[in-house]
């Protein structure tokens, strides 16, 4: 039987991701009725707060070379993302728009974020702030996630079965991966692709029984 390598057993724990090298995972926490951004650097397992604000700080992501951690937060009003230094700091707010989910594209030039059912992208070099042109008018929500060449994605409501796509990154091509029999909105909950991008787990919730869906070699 697997053992884990440590174990936070607390309420209000919730949107754990791995950073890119695998040693440390971030996540939002209850703390006094509000949510913050905490570390946990697995190889001494301490556990370091990232954030401090009366307002909620919630839905952390890390980039891709490690060194900075995005998530979404009301300090300024409405819910926007900001960014902080991976071992802490001062966080600068990067949206005007309003943001709750956000990815960093592997380049680190791109950061895809929206704030309900549709996609922008914020270039991190220039400022320039646009919906993402290809998935205009697409209801994603935030059932979606960012690997090395494409955007993986769930679209919400569909007519029919519900089914998953890829947009790739270069060529902004949009194509149709598989349908996902058994399950309707709203159950899906969340959707994480691997980092070889041949693995898409699929987080469901189907009146009050939760359910994760590994789905692989979809080619």
């Amino acid at each position: 039987e697997p053992s884990p390598l440590t174990r936070l057993e607390e309420i209000g724990i919730q949107n754990g991701t791995w950073s890119p090298d695998g040693n440390w995972i971030i996540f939002e926490r209850k703390v006094d009725f509000q949510k913050e951004i905490f570390r946990l650097n697995l190889w001494d397992r301490s556990l370091h707060r990232l954030t401090d604000h009366p307002n909620s700080d919630v839905n952390p992501s890390p980039s891709w070379d490690g060194r900075w951690n995005y998530f979404s937060s009301n300090r300024s009003g409405e819910h926007q993302i900001w960014r902080i230094p991976a071992v802490g700091g001062d966080p600068v707010e990067l949206t005007r728009e309003g943001g709750i989910r956000s990815r960093e594209s592997y380049d680190g030039r791109t950061l895809f974020y929206n704030r309900n059912e549709y996609l922008r992208r914020l270039d991190l070099r220039t400022g320039e702030d646009r919906e993402v042109a290809e998935l205009k008018g697409i209801n994603i929500g935030y059932t979606w996630d960012v690997g090395k060449e494409y955007l993986y994605f769930l679209p919400q409501k569909p007519p029919g079965p519900p089914v998953a796509y890829r947009y790739h990154l270069q060529t902004r091509k949009v194509e149709r991966l598989f349908t996902i029999d058994g399950f309707t909105w709203p159950d899906f909950q969340g959707l994480s692709v691997n980092a070889a991008e041949d693995r898409i787990a699929i987080t469901t919730v189907k009146e009050i029984t939760g359910s994760l869906k590994i789905i692989e070699r979809w080619e």
